[in-house]
């Protein structure tokens, strides 16, 4: 129960620090697969989501119009659970001075999937941030059977009401958590984007 437990905290972290199926092999048009060899898995997403894990030319180039990428290198430095952040670095961005982004928490746990639900669940709707309540239901990705959580939440009184989409799946012993973030308004602009992405996960 307490490695469920932490899964779940390690996914809120990231959110606190965080201001069609799609062959992950293949590339499709507008989009790019991200390989984490170590993790073993693949994502893709659109090709204006740079990986903020790796501190490329492109990413460095990026960051002097977003400075928020810099926090996301960062994010991605600090903690070895967090195996992959992507973030979207395209005109939507520039516009609306919010990166939207994703990342990918991988960590060993015990339990089922219903237990690692429940965990999530009471973990989030402890911390006082989430407004409303969490939306949980049970999905099927290429990549195994999941739980989708849909929720909004505050981190602090500075920072901006976000929307979260949360997909939660075990994989060889080891909790997987994809977390993708936006502001509420654009939820509909990026809720396609989303669950393709999310469909296009691929283990090895």
């Amino acid at each position: 129960m307490g490695d469920v437990r932490l899964t779940a905290a390690l996914a809120l972290m990231v959110g606190l620090l965080v201001v069609a199926a799609v062959p992950a092999s293949a590339r499709t048009d507008g989009w790019t697969p991200h390989p984490v060899t170590a993790a073993g898995f693949t994502v893709s997403a659109p090709d204006t989501w740079v990986d903020a894990t790796r501190l490329s030319p492109k990413i460095l180039d990026e960051a002097k119009q977003i400075p928020a990428l810099t926090a996301f290198a960062d994010l991605a430095k600090r903690s070895k659970a967090v195996k992959l952040v992507l973030v979207d670095a395209g005109a939507t961005t520039v516009a609306t001075h919010y990166a939207t982004n994703m990342n990918v928490v991988v960590v060993p746990t015990l339990g089922d999937l219903r237990l690692l639900r429940d965990a999530s669940v009471a973990q989030l709707e402890s911390t006082g941030i989430v407004f409303g309540n969490v939306a949980s239901s049970y999905v099927t990705l290429p990549a195994g059977r999941a739980v989708k959580l849909r929720y909004r939440a505050r981190y602090t009184t500075t920072t901006p009401v976000v929307s979260l989409v949360q997909y939660l799946l075990i994989h060889h012993g080891n909790s997987v958590v994809m977390t993708y973030t936006t502001l509420p308004k654009l939820g509909t602009v990026y809720s396609s984007v989303f669950s393709q992405s999310a469909r296009s996960l691929r283990f090895r």
